[in-house]
């Protein structure tokens, strides 16, 4: 749609590509949008399926589980569970 100057997007076909006055070139997407239903619809399905497979409760749980466990590992501190 646009020149790269910010982008937003996965790689996966629901990308926003800005330049230069991103207001402006953010309203044309939006327009765009408005214009063409199936377009909108094909962009929203993309960005659902990617926000489910990056940041479903179950993913984000094992990353802040994970940053927790090499944040421990890091300082050395031992992971005792109490019984």
């Amino acid at each position: 749609m646009c020149v790269v100057l910010q982008y937003f997007g996965n790689g996966k076909g629901n990308e926003v590509l800005l330049r230069r006055n991103p207001s402006e070139a953010l309203a044309k997407v939006i327009t765009t949008f408005m214009n063409d239903k199936a377009l909108a619809e094909r962009s929203g399905e993309l960005s659902r399926k990617f926000a489910k497979e990056r940041f479903s409760q179950d993913i984000m749980s094992k990353n802040i589980l994970g940053l927790y466990n090499s944040l421990i590992e890091e300082k050395g501190i031992r992971n005792e569970r109490p019984n």
